[in-house]
């Protein structure tokens, strides 16, 4: 992930610890709204902009949504893994199996 301005360390820690973060689920055509905590994530300073976060859940743009919560705008994300489904070997515009 690539942010507007250089991460403090103690951002880092924040958001490893989990933020406070509104999302919408819609299920049955009702939309609810749950401002909830998110559960503590693995987040890596890879520079000065630039984060890792290895995420225990995925809610709705959770990242965009925890970095927001700390004062940063995304200006990048790269989803490299889903579900042990990786991008390695893949060709831009391809898919697996």
């Amino acid at each position: 992930v690539t942010v507007d301005r250089p991460v403090d360390k103690e951002d880092v820690v924040r958001l490893a610890s989990g933020v406070v973060i509104t999302t919408t689920a819609q299920r049955d055509r009702s939309r609810k709204v749950y401002t909830a905590m998110t559960k503590p994530c693995h987040v890596q300073k890879r520079g000065p902009r630039r984060l890792q976060f290895i995420l225990q859940e995925g809610r709705n743009r959770q990242i965009r949504k925890m970095l927001a919560a700390v004062g940063y705008e995304v200006l990048e994300l790269h989803r490299v893994e889903v579900m042990g489904i990786t991008l390695r070997g893949l060709r831009e515009g391809c898919w697996a199996p």
